[in-house]
């Protein structure tokens, strides 16, 4: 990557960060990757940010360009970590695989979101969970997935070429079952749950 570490990386301030990675990651921590604020300009082969514990953002102006995932937090050897929580911020994300991918819950508190992807504009493997914010993905194979999918408030538009929003699991957009890092993609059967209990809600999906 081109900023790594092997240990908890912060981030904050009010100033700008440029990142062009042509050949790896833009951003990534091995533990936790933590932004509290400033902006942030990514463009990177692989992910644009990443955490294997967790990526945790609390606000800040993020223009991410990633060959694969936008924001991506993987760790299968804790399955209470891997997580993705964004109480807060500014994001433009066009991604070639997925806008955020987690292989634990994501979970957006808040925030204004312009999702562009090749696969999911957003992913979680476990639990998604939006309590309020203003999501809009333009282009997706499939909007939002989860094993569980819960929206509490919020604005939200999904543009997909699959599903608008998938609790049932199945395979991404290349038609191969479990193209993320090795990660099946196939949710137990009638385990998928999707509640709604607010929001505004617009899905247009071929």
């Amino acid at each position: 990557a081109a900023i790594f570490s092997k240990g908890d990386l912060t981030l904050n301030g009010n100033g700008t960060l440029t990142v062009n990675a042509v050949y790896g990651h833009g951003i990534l921590s091995k533990d936790d990757l933590k932004i509290t604020s400033g902006s942030y300009n990514v463009t990177a082969q692989k992910c644009a940010l990443s955490g294997k514990d967790s990526v945790r953002i609390a606000d800040g102006t993020f223009v991410l360009k990633a060959g694969s995932d936008g924001i991506h937090s993987d760790n299968e050897e804790d399955e209470s970590k891997g997580y993705i929580y964004i109480a807060g911020g500014n994001f433009t994300i066009t991604a070639e695989s997925d806008g955020m991918d987690s292989s634990g819950t994501t979970t957006i508190e808040s925030g204004i979101f312009t999702i562009s992807t090749g696969d999911d504009g957003i992913h979680a493997s476990t639990d998604l969970l939006i309590n309020n914010g203003s999501i809009t993905v333009l282009k997706s194979y499939e909007g939002l997935e989860g094993k569980t999918i819960t929206i509490n408030g919020g604005d939200i538009r999904v543009k997909s070429s699959d599903d608008g929003l998938n609790a049932a699991g199945g395979k991404d957009s290349s038609g191969m079952a479990g193209g993320r890092g090795g990660r099946n993609e196939m949710f137990s059967p009638g385990t998928g749950v999707i509640t709604i209990n607010g929001g505004n809600i617009y899905v247009n999906t071929d």
